[in-house]
């Protein structure tokens, strides 16, 4: 069959799961996959309302908390205990946003998601915001690997090696690519040095998925974007990607976010949680 892709995109988040599950492939094998995913958190590490203020002892009563560490904590080793092969994913944006970041920076993200044990990330456009040195510290203070597929950091004292355009993992007997994309137009509206260079997404991830297809026969793909809906959609339409609908389920677990949404595009799913409705 086709190779198969999961693009887990980015606007405002707050946290949420979903669960994807490919089933009867071709080659007699079933995949089952859970896969746990946030994406612009933005060092919001205490529960907020529905104006993104503080909980009061009002909004706990009538239970009008979304967000917030323990609240993720607790989500993810519940999925865990109940769903065989569940992944913890980030699509970027864990800096900025909270008075957390702007007194210690990286180092409280470091130690949350750490401790939730991340499968992977992505480099959001925030991730720059201090410039490269910062999120240099900490890729290198995090215990999962960093991916983006479409930067090229080569020139940059600071970032050089401190991410990898692409992952591979191997979940029951399915060896699955994990791949990354940040906004091309970082540059303008954060604070990259020069010598970090964006490519086209949809340029690096054709290439890079080729060379995945032809050297370790992957078929199955987990496209972690921060290039925002407009260009994933074009990133589904354009990328050499085909899925079967009918052999895909995707579920969420609604209690835990604020906002979901799942699109189906070129028979490709699109998950992302939205922080405001």
């Amino acid at each position: 069959m086709g190779p198969q892709a999961v693009f887990l995109l980015t606007i405002s988040i707050t946290y949420g799961i979903s669960s994807l599950y490919s089933h009867n492939n071709d080659d007699g094998g079933d995949l089952e996959l859970t896969i746990l995913h946030t994406n612009d958190v933005h060092s919001r590490f205490l529960s907020f309302n529905q104006n993104v203020q503080p909980c009061t002892e009002k909004n706990r009563l009538h239970n009008k908390c979304w967000g917030g560490a323990a609240r993720l904590a607790t989500a993810v080793k519940k999925f865990r205990q109940l769903y065989k092969n569940a992944i913890l994913l980030d699509a970027g944006d864990q800096f900025q946003g909270s008075i957390w970041f702007t007194t210690l920076k990286w180092a409280p993200i470091a130690a949350y998601m750490n401790k939730l044990n991340y499968t992977a990330m992505a480099i959001g456009n925030h991730e720059f915001d201090d410039g490269d040195q910062l999120l240099a510290d900490f890729a290198s203070n995090v215990n999962f690997p960093m991916i983006n597929s479409n930067i090229d950091a080569s020139e940059s004292k600071s970032l050089n090696g401190t991410f990898v355009p692409y992952i591979l993992k191997t979940i029951g007997e399915k060896t699955i690519g994990f791949l990354g994309t940040t906004a091309s137009e970082t540059t303008e509206i954060s604070r990259p040095s020069r010598q970090v260079k964006f490519m086209d997404e949809i340029d690096s991830l054709n290439s890079l998925i080729q060379k995945l297809k032809k050297e370790h026969e992957v078929d199955k793909f987990i496209i972690l974007s921060h290039s925002g809906i407009q260009r994933d959609v074009e990133m589904c339409n354009q990328t050499y990607i085909l899925i079967t609908p009918s052999k895909l389920k995707v579920r969420h677990f609604k209690s835990y976010s604020w906002m979901n949404f799942t699109q189906i595009y070129q028979m490709i799913p699109i998950l992302l949680i939205n922080k405001f409705p």
